[in-house]
């Protein structure tokens, strides 16, 4: 299907005649950093998806998840900390940091409808205090300067139904890695 292009939203102006402007409580749940209540949020949460673009513009979002408080809030929540675990070392979101430091994160706690945004900067470290941070050090870790945390309304968390085991149905028809490996593999035209 071709989206027409007289029906391409273009500018802000544009944009905000189809939505609307927003409330200005909207703008006052930001801060410039993780408070003692969001540090709490990000104890809680076992999973947190990190958002970063390569030089390129190409936007990768990476999930992250360990038990609750994995994540280390540190400088009286001017930074965070992430273990970076070894996984399948195509480690797209640490060579897009390496290009261009800006990230997302998301953070989410099972059963509760609510994320919580942060936005910063971030770096790669390899620092034995940072790493000493976790009883199990990782060879790497994500350093976060914050530059705004964001609670985020739990619309499209209740919408989905993500935390409602009742409308989960089942998973029978859903692809599985191997599968969806498998079909990516066959799309390439390197594939023999």
């Amino acid at each position: 299907m071709d989206v027409r292009t007289d029906h391409v939203v273009r500018t802000q102006a544009e944009l905000r005649e189809i939505v609307g402007d927003s409330h200005p409580a909207v703008w006052l749940k930001e801060a410039p950093r993780v408070d003692d209540v969001a540090a709490a949020f990000v104890a809680a949460s076992p999973l947190v998806f990190v958002g970063t673009s390569g030089p390129d513009g190409a936007v990768t979002v990476t999930p992250r998840g360990g038990e609750p408080g994995s994540v280390r809030v540190l400088d009286d929540g001017r930074r965070l900390a992430l273990a970076e675990r070894p996984g399948n070392r195509r480690v797209d979101t640490l060579r897009n940091v390496l290009e261009n430091p800006a990230v997302g994160l998301a953070f989410c706690v099972p059963t509760v409808l609510h994320v919580l945004r942060v936005h910063g900067t971030a770096r790669i470290v390899t620092d034995p205090d940072v790493l000493g941070l976790w009883d199990d050090p990782p060879p790497l870790a994500l350093v976060v300067d914050v530059d705004d945390t964001y609670v985020h309304c739990g619309r499209a968390l209740k919408m989905s139904g993500v935390w409602e085991p009742d409308g989960w149905g089942n998973a029978d028809g859903v692809p599985g890695l191997k599968r969806m490996a498998d079909a990516a593999r066959a799309t390439r035209p390197d594939a023999g």
